[in-house]
């Protein structure tokens, strides 16, 4: 639920777009970006002087913005002790309690104090909840952060390097098969036979693609590189079958030689847990 400027404490989190000096919810979708999508408040205020569009998902108008356009665009959340031990709030509910989930490493704990253990949460009265803290996230400054980088790495598209002549060099990422490499700049490409080159190594990202807006929870990628306004993946996830049968998160794909993929799309605010790899391809 939206929660009135004077009444936040102990909210789930989400994402607000501060617009004219009130704060709506707010969410990105890869069809939409790089705008956002504000829907009304709870108590039935809605931004003015903003594009409507129909959400057929959310079944109500939504409201498209620039970030750039806000006075503030962030995501909040609320962390607490009860009775010493950590939680992050899940919100209120409508008996008064605060759903709270459990953050600590203490599983004796859980076991008899937790709701539900397995869940880690519990509801618990508002007068036992004490060291009450709001956490916030700038987003339109992460958005800037997340677009400089994806121009560093070509939309965190996997690529290779090499050492030759105690150079740097960018580099194919396999070998052909007589055993040479292509390395060189789009100018100066030329083939090397693989024993020549000092060091030979691949870069690639992998991701996770979280929409809770959307309740399809966070599930791995492997960066293939940009798509349009999104970043495109390769699935490397156990939950194929119910993201193929129950979203659209999911689209298979074929290999060459005939092998089947899963991929995904996802706009650079939806990309969380954003890891480097690197290998060594000589030693392949």
């Amino acid at each position: 639920m939206t929660r009135p400027e004077e009444d936040g404490v102990l909210a789930a989190k989400d994402e607000w777009a501060v617009w004219q000096g009130i704060a709506y919810p707010c969410w990105s979708r890869a069809g939409l970006w790089p705008r956002l999508s504000l829907r009304a408040r709870d108590d039935g205020r809605a931004p003015s002087g903003l594009e409507q569009q129909r959400d057929g998902a959310e079944r109500r108008y939504v409201y498209l913005v620039d970030p750039e356009r806000l006075d503030a665009w962030y995501q909040a959340h609320w962390t607490f002790r009860w009775r010493g031990e950590p939680f992050e709030s899940c919100g209120t509910t409508g008996g008064g309690t605060v759903r709270g989930r459990y953050l600590g490493t203490d599983e004796e704990f859980a076991r008899l104090r937790l709701r539900k253990a397995v869940d880690r949460e519990a509801e618990l009265p508002p007068d036992e909840v004490e060291d009450v803290v709001e956490h916030r996230t700038d987003l339109r400054a992460l958005r800037g952060e997340r677009l400089r980088l994806l121009a560093e790495t070509d939309g965190y598209r996997p690529r290779a390097f090499a050492v030759l002549g105690g150079q740097e060099v960018p580099a194919g990422t396999e070998a052909d098969a007589s055993g040479r490499v292509a390395v060189g700049g789009p100018e100066a490409r030329r083939l090397v036979p693989v024993g020549e080159l000092e060091a030979w190594w691949g870069v690639y990202w992998t991701f996770t693609i979280g929409d809770e807006a959307m309740g399809i929870g966070r599930h791995p990628f492997a960066a293939l590189g940009p798509d349009r306004d999104t970043v495109k993946g390769e699935y490397i996830g156990d939950q194929t079958y119910g993201l193929v049968m129950h979203t659209y998160l999911l689209t298979e794909e074929h290999r060459a030689d005939g092998g089947t993929f899963y991929t995904g799309n996802a706009c650079p605010d939806l990309i969380t847990d954003l890891a480097e790899h690197r290998v060594d391809l000589l030693a392949d």
